[in-house]
């Protein structure tokens, strides 16, 4: 197999060239990650409104919440 045909093997073209292995293989790693972002972003979301009820209950009573840190233990299952 000669040089040219190896480089093809693992350059994609794209637009107005071609991209290295090193470019490809990032982009690999970026798109596999992607579903992990959205995740965290979900999870963010939750821990996001979790602490702003907790928030709502201290300020509509504040007598016992006297800490300045909470600690939190929390179970979650999914279900379906």
């Amino acid at each position: 197999m000669n040089e040219s045909a190896r480089t093809a093997g693992f350059m994609a073209m794209k637009g107005a060239g071609y991209y290295s292995r090193t470019t490809t293989g990032a982009k690999e790693v970026m798109d596999n990650a992607t579903h992990l972002v959205i995740d965290a972003f979900e999870r963010q979301a939750i821990m996001d409104e979790f602490y702003g009820r907790y928030q709502a209950r201290v300020a509509a009573s504040p007598e016992g919440h006297a800490l300045d840190y909470v600690h939190t233990y929390l179970v979650c299952r999914k279900e379906g």
